[in-house]
């Protein structure tokens, strides 16, 4: 197709391309139904260009694959009244089931006043380790994404627990744990508080996994 003058008016006009011919749909539709075929038999999908080496770009089969919800609540809880650390929410992770989870959780507090409010997500129960932790002196909300991965030898890691929201720059070192992620996890969210008068509410929580 020429390129138009644009200092021509008569150019600026739009120009309609040919459609696609039946070769070119033919050749699209075969090139998805290799990606489906090399994904069922466990071929490595090559991405951007990058040799199907198993390093560097090659997208693993398992990450072709959607994120699936399997556990949400929408309903708000509330903790008050007393100053230890209270678990509010649950959350069962399916054992052998993920290469990795991601668990958003939105939270509120009854006021922007400077003292602390906790709130926490523990990999392992409520006392395992905490994988989240926010701090919300002065601040009224705080979102959190959490992206916990699965590694090779089994154990998980994710960025700093204090990170706000899951994003951005901290002090902190990344977080690891090595509980057994062929059995069944639990993923705790809990809230405390440093004066008992204060309250930290749990809006609601949206947990999702990566499948192998």
């Amino acid at each position: 197709m020429p390129t138009p003058d644009y200092r021509n008016p008569i150019d600026i006009g739009p120009q309609a391309e040919a459609p696609p011919t039946q070769e070119q749909i033919d050749a699209a539709a075969q090139g998805l139904a290799s990606v489906f075929q090399s994904s069922q038999s466990g071929t490595p999908v090559s991405v951007l260009g990058v040799d199907a080496d198993g390093k560097g770009g090659v997208l693993p089969v398992e990450l072709v694959k959607p994120w699936q919800i399997f556990d949400y609540n929408y309903d708000p809880v509330t903790h008050t009244g007393d100053t230890a650390e209270q678990a509010l929410r649950t959350i069962q992770i399916p054992g052998g089931a993920w290469r990795a989870i991601r668990i958003i959780s939105q939270w509120s507090a009854g006021a922007n006043n400077a003292n602390a409010k906790t709130p926490r997500g523990r990999l392992g129960g409520s006392a395992g380790t905490a994988f989240m932790f926010g701090t919300m002196a002065s601040l009224l909300t705080l979102r959190d994404e959490r992206l916990i991965f699965l590694r090779e030898d089994g154990s998980q890691v994710s960025g700093a627990s204090g990170a706000q929201g899951g994003w951005g720059t901290s002090s902190g070192a990344i977080v690891t744990s090595a509980l057994d992620a062929t059995q069944d996890i639990t993923y705790v969210l809990s809230a405390q508080l440093a004066n008992a008068a204060d309250t930290l509410r749990l809006d609601y929580y949206q947990a999702e996994l990566l499948p192998i």
